[in-house]
């Protein structure tokens, strides 16, 4: 009964907070085969057409806003294997994309095994449910890849499409649950999406930082050879590792595979952190040492 009752909090908790506004499935020609081949042939090879035809404008609960700079970066960055963490102030979208960029990778079998990270496993859970939530009410992805859920439990999400025959799974890690050993039917993710890996309550000591940045690492590394990590949050506090690795980076220290894109964070109005150069992420973008 517990165990029901933690999930129904959670699904409730992931509704209330949703980005996903109800809205219809495809009518008229567009509801024909023909079409629904077309769009899911395009949609494989472009996550803008995806993200265009099945979360139009009416979709999003809070408005829509045309992708910026920072959406655009966030999608080329998961081209890439490696650590990818997005840094930029709140209610700019950044977890609603990453959703829809993982959700993308796993209809298309870029990433057919997929884990949520954060500093709490809850926000971790979270995130799972909040795919759960996106695939069972857009019925236009629902109508044309035919999904259903299989599994949905604190630890795992799977779910099936009938029209590609795919299963995805989702898990959630912290860095309590660890990544390492965690397979679905020996093999390791392809893609992680992580949240709020610092927040406001988090210690920002040099121990601290050290162990959050070596959870990561082994995170990463506990993924398939040529994995994705997808990381996004906020530059909170000249200490914090975020701000700490942006530091590096600007005097000129390279960590393998840690890719790291600032954005400056303001609070009512104040900076949180210290200034970035606008031509910081340039001059860093081409790490290319070996995974080990």
């Amino acid at each position: 009964m517990g165990f029901t009752e933690s999930m129904e909090k959670l699904r409730a908790e992931v509704k209330a907070e949703a980005f996903l506004a109800p809205s219809e499935g495809f009518t008229g020609d567009d509801a024909t085969l023909n079409q629904q081949i077309k769009r899911m042939q395009r949609a494989e090879k472009d996550f803008w057409y995806f993200d265009t035809v099945y979360f139009p404008p009416e979709a999003h609960r809070q408005g829509y806003s045309k992708p910026g700079h920072l959406h655009r970066r966030i999608v080329a960055s998961v081209e890439v294997p490696g650590i990818h963490w997005h840094l930029a102030h709140r209610d700019l979208a950044k977890t609603a994309y990453g959703l829809k960029v993982m959700i993308w990778k796993m209809l298309t079998g870029q990433a057919p095994i997929c884990g949520t990270y954060a500093e709490d496993l809850r926000k971790a859970r979270l995130l799972m449910s909040a795919v759960e939530f996106v695939v069972t009410n857009n019925p236009r992805l629902s109508g044309d890849y035919k999904l259903s859920v299989v599994q949905s439990s604190l630890d795992m999400l799977t779910i099936r499409s009938d029209t590609t025959s795919r299963t995805m799974y989702v898990s959630p890690f912290s860095p309590g649950r660890s990544v390492r050993g965690n397979n679905v039917h020996m093999d390791r993710p392809d893609f992680i999406l992580a949240d709020d890996l610092e927040t406001s309550a988090s210690s920002f000591k040099e121990e601290a930082n050290t162990q959050r940045l070596d959870k990561i690492i082994e995170a990463w590394k506990s993924m398939r050879t040529g994995g994705t990590m997808l990381m996004l949050g906020n530059n909170l506090h000249p200490k914090c590792l975020a701000n700490k690795l942006l530091k590096e980076a600007e005097d000129g220290i390279e960590r393998d595979h840690v890719y790291i894109y600032p954005n400056p964070d303001w609070s009512h109005g104040q900076c949180l952190a210290r200034e970035v150069p606008s031509n910081f992420r340039s001059a860093h973008a081409h790490n290319t040492h070996d995974r080990r």
